[in-house]
């Protein structure tokens, strides 16, 4: 019962220093969300092994080339890989109609049902998708354009389980996870064990959010208060915050301030600008601020615990 995150992009609007566009692949028990889906995410996605067939649900946090322009591709991978389960697509408002111009236009007629979700709200925090194990909730951001932010929330508890005793009982391994439900084993004398036995603890669900594109602004702060994960962009180093404020985009002082309101767990920084080829000064600057401080380093797994 995993939940993590693995960096597929980090870089800002060009691919640049052997960094991509924005992309990451987040897993919540088995079930795959992509979150943002810039240029050269296909690739990303098959050079860590990531289970793109099984992607159920893509979000996209706006309209900039840069976390969308891999959509198109992977859409028309998907017909060339005869896939026939649905895919549900969020975004901004506007992005049906992207997505129906460059499919119609090349005469890619999708095989496979794709729902398109758009958001158009510009207050407050909105729950937009849940499945039988996750939830997600879009807010809005300040870029430049219509720009949406997301908390992925676990809906079920996990329970961790003492891999010791349950070897020592020859416990099978299809038969674990009905005891983390909290179903009774029986051994093969017998015996009967209560699932809370083999239970260590029950851990409570976790929390992501991943906020792109934006501007500093404290009630960002808000939407995000005690998440476990926090994404946050930091195009910049705070010796360029006039440039930051002029594009609506954030430095990493201020995303370390806006995780240190939210009094999250750990902070992490992305969507580096292509001017920066070491990012060791992100990671000083933003931990002189919130020492939880991690980079959004390309093929690294991030988990929720």
């Amino acid at each position: 019962m995993e939940f993590n995150v693995l960096i597929l992009g980090s870089n800002s609007a060009l691919p640049a220093h052997g960094r991509h566009p924005s992309a990451q692949l987040i897993n919540i028990h088995d079930q795959f969300y992509l979150m943002d889906c810039g240029e050269g995410t296909q690739m990303q996605l098959d050079r860590y092994d990531a289970k793109k067939s099984r992607i159920e649900c893509v979000f996209i946090s706006h309209l900039h080339g840069d976390h969308y322009f891999g959509l198109f591709g992977l859409l028309t991978t998907y017909n060339l890989m005869q896939r026939t389960q649905p895919l549900k697509v969020f975004g901004p408002l506007g992005l049906k109609k992207m997505i129906a111009t460059v499919i119609h236009g090349t005469g890619n007629e999708l095989k496979y049902e794709l729902e398109i979700v758009e958001l158009d709200f510009e207050d407050g925090a909105q729950l937009i998708f849940e499945d039988r194990e996750a939830r997600v909730v879009a807010f809005p951001l300040q870029h430049r354009i219509p720009t949406y932010g997301f908390i992925f929330e676990e809906k079920k508890v996990r329970v961790k389980l003492d891999g010791r005793l349950l070897d020592q009982h020859k416990v099978p391994e299809g038969m674990r996870e009905d005891i983390r439900a909290g179903k009774d084993f029986t051994d093969e004398n017998g015996k009967r064990y209560p699932a809370s036995y083999f239970q260590l603890e029950q851990i409570t669900p976790g929390r992501y959010a991943y906020c792109s594109d934006t501007r500093y602004f404290e009630k960002l702060a808000d939407y995000v208060k005690g998440v476990d994960l926090f994404y946050h962009e930091a195009t910049f180093l705070d010796s360029e915050k006039e440039r930051a404020e002029k594009t609506l985009h954030a430095t990493a002082r201020q995303a370390a301030e806006t995780a240190k309101n939210a009094e999250v767990g750990r902070l992490l920084l992305g969507h580096f600008s292509s001017r920066y080829k070491s990012l060791n000064d992100f990671s000083k600057e933003a931990k002189s601020v919130f020492p939880h401080t991690y980079l959004a380093v390309e093929g690294d797994v991030f988990s929720i615990d």
